[in-house]
């Protein structure tokens, strides 16, 4: 499958294979959802392996190689039900595919800090761009230190540039340093604890800053509407598999530059086992 490339695959389309599944007689409803099951899984993995994959590309970031397996599944979804004629499930009516990421320890800097870390006008460099437009890993990591002289070596930088410092951590993260740090949404850093980072120019020392970030939901407005739900609002997840949970209290974020995405820490991942393939679904509450 690795050879495969959409230039061989384009005059296969994607929903024909399905089209035998009309076929089966009227009340073998349960041999229809199994056969779906498994072309659904055997053209995500095939729509997931695409070297070319250019004629996509065109509805994704400028800066995503692939598309996230969510938004497939969520166009397979969509285009499976359709084929089979059968009533569209609530999940696949929403406009835009839920992504839920594991996002951990990192921290924002402003260029002040970079220039401190760095040298004077050192610009980030892109490691690998996130989900969110515009949103990158630099390549750039610096050393945190914690009060008790404990460090965080090769924390990740998040860019570009923000106008203010902020280092993220979950929690077991803030034991180990010695940080006792509360929990805020992102950008509400007035009487957190602050911290010492190294880079290779020098040091940064931060006032506050640290903090563990609450959970929380990116969208953009029209997503917003269809789960009619308001900037500041609070959601509930509900996480499917063998270690499946409620994360409550899931802060809503709303912006036109937005894309459908729930960020959990990687103490909240590890609890649920959150996989690729783990189900996840937003509850207005």
């Amino acid at each position: 499958m690795a050879e495969t490339s959409f230039k061989n695959f384009q005059n296969q389309p994607l929903i024909e294979p399905l089209i035998h599944i009309s076929a089966l007689k009227a009340g073998h409803m349960r041999d229809k959802l199994k056969e779906v099951g498994r072309l659904w899984k055997k053209y995500l993995d095939l729509i997931m392996d695409l070297e070319d994959f250019e004629p996509y590309k065109t509805i994704m970031s400028s800066q995503t190689s692939q598309p996230h397996r969510a938004v497939v599944e969520h166009w397979v979804r969509q285009a499976v039900y359709q084929r089979m004629g059968q009533p569209v499930p609530q999940v696949a009516q929403a406009p835009n595919p839920l992504v839920v990421n594991i996002s951990a320890r990192h921290c924002h800097l402003t260029q002040e800090a970079v220039d401190a870390l760095f040298g004077a006008g050192h610009q980030l460099s892109v490691h690998k761009w996130l989900y969110q437009d515009g949103q990158f890993a630099a390549k750039e990591t610096i050393t945190l230190v914690g009060p008790r002289s404990r460090v965080i070596s090769n924390l990740r930088i998040l860019g570009p540039c923000r106008s203010l410092n902020q280092v993220e951590l979950a929690y077991t993260d803030a034991v180990a340093l010695g940080f006792d740090i509360p929990l805020r949404s992102s950008g509400d850093i007035a009487q957190t604890p602050g911290a010492m980072l190294m880079g290779p120019n020098g040091f940064f020392e931060m006032d506050s800053g640290v903090i563990r970030a609450l959970r929380h939901v990116h969208m953009h407005p029209e997503d917003a509407r269809f789960y009619q739900v308001s900037a500041g609002d609070f959601m509930t997840m509900k996480v499917g598999g063998a270690c499946g949970v409620q994360f409550e209290q899931m802060l809503v974020r709303v912006d036109p530059s937005f894309k459908l995405e729930v960020h959990i820490d990687t103490d909240e991942g590890n609890a649920c086992n959150l996989l690729p393939t783990t189900t996840c679904e937003l509850i207005k509450v």
